[in-house]
Order: C-alpha cells, then sequence, then structure tokens
C-alpha cells in the first residue's frame, strides 16, 4: 500500500517471488503477514519459506482471509505453524502464483514477522 511494494508479473507456470539472505530464526514470533494486491479475480497464490533448498509447508493464502481482492489491497496473517516454519531457522520465502500458468500481475509489500 505504500509507494515501495514488490511488482510481480508471472510469465510462465508456478512462477513466484522469492526473498532470501541469512538465514532468520523465527523463534519469538507467530505470524507472516504481508499484503498482496491482484489485478486479476480470485487469483490462487500460495506462501512458504525454504530451508537448505527444500520447502516448507505451502499453504494457499485464500485459507487465510480468502482470495486477493481484485483492484484492492488485502492484508493476510499466516500462523508460522501452519507453514511448518514455527520455532526454527528459514532462509527464504515464496509467495507463488498457483493458476499453473502465466497468471495475473500482483503487487506485495509489508511482509514482516510478528510475535
Amino acid at each position: 500500500s505504500g509507494t515501495t511494494k514488490i511488482s510481480f508479473q508471472p510469465t510462465g507456470s508456478w512462477g513466484s517471488i522469492k526473498l532470501m539472505g541469512n538465514s532468520i530464526s523465527t523463534v519469538g514470533y507467530n505470524n507472516l503477514v504481508f499484503a498482496i494486491y491482484s489485478i486479476g479475480t480470485n487469483q490462487p497464490i500460495g506462501a512458504f519459506f525454504q530451508r537448505s533448498s527444500a520447502n516448507l509447508t505451502q499453504v494457499g493464502i485464500n485459507n487465510y482471509g480468502g482470495y486477493p481482492t481484485t483492484n484492492a489491497w488485502k492484508l493476510y496473517t499466516i500462523p508460522l505453524t501452519a507453514l511448518g516454519a514455527a520455532n526454527t531457522t528459514v532462509e527464504a520465502i515464496s509467495i507463488q502464483d498457483w493458476t499453473g500458468s502465466a497468471g495475473s500481475q500482483f503487487y506485495v509489500d509489508h511482509i514482516l514477522l510478528t510475535p
């Protein structure tokens, strides 16, 4: 919702935004929070963490507030327990288009872990 959001246009099947770096401890945190702005209607999007190049539990964000709202921001809060990422370390997070083809453009903002 700010002026520095991530824009993503999937050009093939299962395209994703992947943020990675040094290992991050999730001890003391309970939720992954982020906002999505979708150009498409009922766009299926998944989220998951990675550790040692392996995906942890993948979840459809629609299970945590419904599908993204078309042409509007929607905030998602996903428990780290649902993502298999509670009280551990993670190395990457992916927010992935789940249409299975070139999907609609979407934006991501306010990605954070919360206690």
